[in-house]
């Protein structure tokens, strides 16, 4: 590791020069409590806080490597792709382009961040199942020929628009335990599958295999080995309509513990791999995407306003829902655990400990927007006061994606470890 911290172009620091750091240990934990790391990754923000102007999100480039290296050992022989959507930051995508077999993209702008950074175009599949003639076309001109579909309709335009195509046909699974499930807008049924492969066959297109997610932050392993059994099933029923080497796509949706009652990878991977190996006749890929960057990186932000209101503390933030926090909306919980950052680099635990009185705030961002409620109740210091910084580990994936400069607010800059 570097003994230096990279901005995105243009990035300024309060001095006016790149930020320097000596180099630390990497230990990151899944779980993102500051305390395992106060020496570190804490004081390594803290001096962040000190230099560069906030918020940042502060992406560590050895988390992103270390989640790739524990997928490809709890999974080994899965292709490995990146869903870039999670976090599309191109620093991101240099990093794991190195660690993955190639990359998930859903839109033209995606596939040509991807090819603008030297990424070939034989490692980049489109795989949003329901794409515009336009992106279709344009995309296939830049050399991509894999594509997802769902319906006759998809398979028509991608048949006119870039043809002689490979195509996934994205079935619907159950995902009825997920965080957040898919299968409402996206997938075919089962039934139609054969069909709608059959029609390919009549085309100039090439039928390579089925796609599947059972939905993000799925907690039962059992959702993937049931959807690998049912393609596994649909395809050898319809095996003269699909093309070898044939591919099961099992998708992502991993989930990440933001909670310790949630499970890790170690959990739901052993029923996957069992159902993996008992097909040695395919070929599977995955495509995560918040389990390789979620832990990978925080955000730092500085308190800008205290105030009581209502016999409630209130915490005014110089980020707000508009600009990260529009996923965490999707949750039946806050899944991020924000600690305060003090003078000295310490990381403060929002929960109490020794001397430390904590009380329940009412976290809100900067915009003229009653909306802007970052997190209704959430245990703080006491003595929180303007100019102190808040981080939010875990807060890699799908936080800035979704981000947008509401009321004038910028979304965060990035500022990724080398």
């Amino acid at each position: 590791m570097h003994d230096d911290y990279a901005c995105r172009p243009h990035a300024s620091t309060k001095s006016g020069k790149r930020a320097r750091f000596d180099p630390v240990p990497r230990s990151l934990q899944a779980n993102g409590h500051p305390a395992h790391r106060p020496e570190s990754w804490s004081g390594i923000l803290n001096d962040l806080a000190r230099s560069e102007d906030t918020p940042l999100v502060v992406v560590d480039s050895e988390a992103l490597r270390r989640n790739c290296k524990r997928f490809r050992a709890l999974l080994p022989g899965v292709t490995l792709l990146y869903a870039m959507k999670a976090l599309p930051d191109t620093r991101v995508t240099d990093v794991l382009g190195e660690y993955v077999d190639g990359f998930d993209a859903a839109s033209l702008g995606e596939i040509e961040s991807l090819l603008d950074r030297g990424v070939e175009a034989d490692r980049i599949e489109f795989n949003n199942p329901v794409k515009s003639p336009v992106q279709i076309e344009a995309a296939a001109s830049l050399g991509i020929t894999r594509f997802a579909c769902q319906s006759a309709a998809e398979v028509h335009k991608i048949d006119k628009h870039a043809p002689s195509a490979e195509i996934m046909i994205r079935v619907r699974a159950d995902d009825s335990t997920s965080q957040v499930p898919l299968s409402s807008k996206f997938g075919t049924r089962p039934q139609e599958v054969r069909q709608l492969a059959e029609l390919a066959g009549r085309t100039s297109l090439q039928t390579r295999g089925l796609a599947f997610h059972v939905g993000s932050q799925a907690s039962d392993p059992n959702l993937w080995r049931s959807a690998i059994e049912m393609c596994v099933g649909l395809l050898r029923m319809s095996s003269t309509v699909f093309r070898d080497p044939i591919s099961i796509n099992i998708g992502g949706g991993f989930p990440v513990p933001y909670l310790p009652s949630e499970p890790r990878l170690e959990h739901i991977a052993v029923p996957i791999f069992e159902a993996v190996s008992r097909n040695p006749g395919f070929q599977f890929v995955a495509e995560p995407g918040r389990f390789l960057v979620a832990d990978a990186a925080s955000i730092l932000a500085s308190v800008i306003g205290i105030e009581s209101r209502n016999g409630r503390n209130w915490a005014f933030l110089d980020i707000g829902h508009f600009q990260a926090f529009v996923g965490a909306s999707r949750y039946p919980y806050f899944p991020y655990t924000p600690y305060v950052l003090n003078r000295h680099g310490e990381g403060l635990s929002t929960q109490a400990s020794g001397n430390q009185k904590h009380v329940e705030y009412t976290l809100t961002g900067p915009s003229c927007d009653s909306f802007d409620i970052i997190a209704p109740s959430i245990r703080l210091p006491e003595k929180l006061s303007v100019g102190d910084h808040l981080v939010f580990p875990n807060a890699g994936a799908y936080t800035i994606a979704y981000g947008s400069s509401f009321n004038g607010f910028p979304v965060p800059r990035v500022l990724c470890t080398d």
